[in-house]
């Protein structure tokens, strides 16, 4: 089997996150081997949340992978979130235009129009450190994308 052809190259959430790129075969030659693909912000925006505040409401003190998984998905996100490799920031993907809208407190929105237009989206298959990985499943679809208010109300009970 081709490290191209490798399952989690031609996954579902790997066909989704290049659909829109110019050059596809170069985020799945970055993938093959293990690192982050620069994915432009086409079909959905990326806010960043401080690490701190995601976890500041965590029912445990235990800041592990699973803890954190399970507190994301307490509040009503399923897919879409990235762990970069210094764990100082989440990276939640939402819908085009959230950016448009968005002015909450210590977070950024990005969108295609910023400078930075991409983000750095690691293989669709890793769960896990080394480097960055998905905390939540990639996306396979528009519909898998992090709701606004799921992540504003995050926000908010950190910030109770």
């Amino acid at each position: 089997m081709s490290i191209y052809t490798h399952p989690s190259l031609t996954s579902d959430a790997a066909h989704w996150l290049l659909c829109r790129e110019t050059s596809p075969w170069r985020a799945r030659e970055d993938w093959a081997r293990g690192a982050n693909a620069g994915i432009r912000l086409q079909h959905f925006d990326a806010v960043y949340l401080p690490a701190d505040l995601v976890e500041e409401r965590m029912p445990s003190s235990i800041r592990d992978r699973e803890g954190v998984e399970a507190h994301l998905r307490a509040a009503g996100l399923t897919h879409g979130v990235i762990v970069p490799k210094a764990q100082l920031h989440y990276v939640m993907l939402v819908p085009p235009s959230t950016a448009d809208t968005w002015a909450e407190p210590r977070t950024e929105c990005r969108s295609r129009r910023d400078h930075a237009g991409y983000v750095a989206a690691p293989p669709p298959a890793r769960r896990s450190r080394p480097g960055a990985y998905w905390i939540l499943p990639p996306p396979e679809s528009d519909e898998n994308l992090c709701d606004p208010e799921s992540v504003r109300g995050l926000m908010q009970r950190a910030a109770q």
